[in-house]
């Protein structure tokens, strides 16, 4: 839902992937091994230790959570859609499997099982509020940075692991997929690990359990209020009279006040301000001009046809109007759906196939069962 939306509510997730981390025992996976699919189990268990990867055909037609494709953009679709998934994946789509090409389980190594229990308390005292002020900023940063340390590939550490990552990620769809159905109001839209939505879901969602941990599964609403809802992780939340706490600015780049600052302005164009920065990987001719770790100020017009464009509405889905600013200046919002797989294949915008992604998912399962190799069978074997 783009545009303005009256009396809307931010629910968060409490640390959603750290929660999928101890509940899928992600820190003790090493690989993956081909297998037999009745091996594996598809269903909305969050518990569910029977995971794993299917490279077949599926069917879904879930509005909400569609299966993922890799197009430009990442886009979820509905219809029969060929590919390689996990099966928390599969779950979140509520997809029907229509065939099954190959299957693949994951490789424990159980060596880890200390490292993950060290994470799993840290998280449980983080969530049950045991822990003091210093001891809390700690635990976040060490549980928030660990599922981005699984998946690091531009350039791969020693930390990487695609087949745990994959696994965080899946898992994190089920939890988000499930709590929309739990959701009595209106999907307004979303952002990583929240829900925007019409009605505050504060309250606890079960237990996520590894078999040994127990997890709550908590949501806090973060933020009430009318909604500006422009394109992914760009949104604004306002309550009359207050601050404007919640907010997402991805696109924007220029001074923060300016963008708070649309909700009331109506004269255009209007002059705002963009920090030029020289770091190591500065192209900017401006930066360069810079000391190294110096920034300057630079002035930049900004007209209505230009924020218009840089708030345009994401082509993940399908959408009568993609001019997120006109609608929220009218106070309006409109609805979009999921594109089916027919009409990705020839919506331009979308380009799927992917030309970066031709080989893909073979190219993956490939990667993946050499990294695992390595690991058994040491470099040389």
């Amino acid at each position: 839902m783009i545009g303005f939306t009256p009396n809307a509510v931010y629910n968060d997730v409490k640390s959603l992937y750290p929660c999928s981390i101890v509940a899928t025992r992600a820190l003790c996976i090493d690989g993956i091994e081909a297998c037999d699919s009745k091996e594996l189990a598809v269903n909305g268990d969050l518990n569910e230790k029977r995971f794993g990867w299917v490279l077949g055909t599926f069917e879904t037609y879930n509005d909400l959570w569609g299966l993922p494709i890799h197009a430009k953009n990442v886009t979820y679709v509905t219809g029969q859609v060929t590919g390689f998934y996990h099966t928390f994946d599969i779950a979140a789509a509520k997809a029907k499997i229509i065939n099954v090409c190959k299957a693949y389980k994951p490789i424990w190594c159980f060596d880890r099982l200390e490292a993950h229990a060290k994470f799993a308390r840290m998280l449980s005292k983080r969530i049950e509020g045991e822990l003091d002020v210093r001891q809390a900023r700690f635990a976040k940063a060490v549980l928030n940075s660990t599922y981005g340390k699984l998946g690091q590939s531009h350039p791969e550490a020693v930390t990487t692991n695609h087949p745990a990552f994959s696994t965080v990620l899946a898992h994190s769809h089920l939890v988000m997929s499930k709590l929309f159905d739990k959701c009595p109001s209106n999907i307004l839209g979303m952002d990583t690990d929240s829900i925007f939505s019409q009605t505050d879901m504060s309250g606890t969602y079960g237990y996520l359990s590894d078999g040994e941990h127990s997890i709550p599964l908590i949501m806090e609403a973060k933020g009430k209020g009318d909604l500006a809802m422009f394109r992914a992780k760009t949104y604004m939340l306002r309550q009359e009279g207050k601050p404007i706490r919640v907010y997402g600015r991805h696109v924007w780049h220029y001074f923060i006040e300016d963008y708070l600052g649309l909700w009331e302005r109506r004269d255009f164009p209007f002059w705002t301000r963009i920090e030029v920065k020289h770091t190591l990987k500065t192209r900017n001719r401006e930066a360069l001009k810079l000391p190294l770790g110096f920034w300057s100020e630079k002035p930049v017009k900004l007209t209505k046809e230009k924020i218009s464009d840089l708030l345009e509405a994401d082509n993940k889905r399908e959408r009568l109007t993609y001019d997120s600013f006109a609608l929220f200046q009218q106070r309006r919002s409109m609805r979009s759906q999921t594109y089916t797989i027919n009409d990705a294949m020839f919506t331009t915008e979308v380009e799927y196939p992917s030309k970066s992604h031709e080989k893909f998912p073979m190219l993956n399962v490939d990667v993946w069962l050499r990294a695992s190799r390595m690991r058994t069978q040491g470099p040389n074997q």
